[in-house]
C-alpha cells in the first residue's frame, strides 16, 4: 500500500514538473511572466478566434445563398431565352402562313 502511494505521488510530481516546464516554455515564447495574465491572454485569443470563426461561417452561408440565387437567375435567363426562341419560331411560322395566304389571295 505504501509503494502504491509513492508511485502515485511520483507520478503527480512528474505531471507538475511537466506543467511547470510547459509554462516556462510558454513564458519564454510569449514574454508573459504572470500566470493570470497568460491565462487572460489565452482566453481573449480564444474568444477572438471563436468570433472570427463565427464570422467566417456567416460569410460562407452568405456565399452559398448568393450562389444559389445566381444559379436560379441563370436558370430563369435560360428559360426566357428558350421561350424567346420558341416565340421567334412561332412568329416566323405565323409570318410564313400569312405571306402564303397573301400570295394565294393575290393570285385570285
Amino acid at each position: 500500500r505504501m509503494a502504491w502511494t509513492v508511485v502515485r505521488d511520483r507520478a503527480a510530481l512528474e505531471r507538475i514538473e511537466s506543467y511547470e516546464d510547459a509554462f516556462r516554455r510558454i513564458q519564454q515564447a510569449t514574454g508573459v511572466a504572470d500566470m493570470d495574465e497568460l491565462v487572460t491572454a489565452f482566453l481573449q485569443a480564444e474568444d477572438s478566434n471563436l468570433a472570427l470563426f463565427n464570422y467566417a461561417q456567416e460569410l460562407n452561408d452568405e456565399i452559398e445563398r448568393l450562389e444559389e440565387a445566381a444559379n436560379e437567375t441563370r436558370a430563369e435567363i435560360a428559360t426566357f431565352r428558350g421561350q424567346g426562341a420558341a416565340n421567334d419560331a412561332q412568329r416566323r411560322r405565323a409570318q410564313a402562313d400569312l405571306e402564303a395566304r397573301l400570295a394565294r389571295a393575290e393570285e385570285r
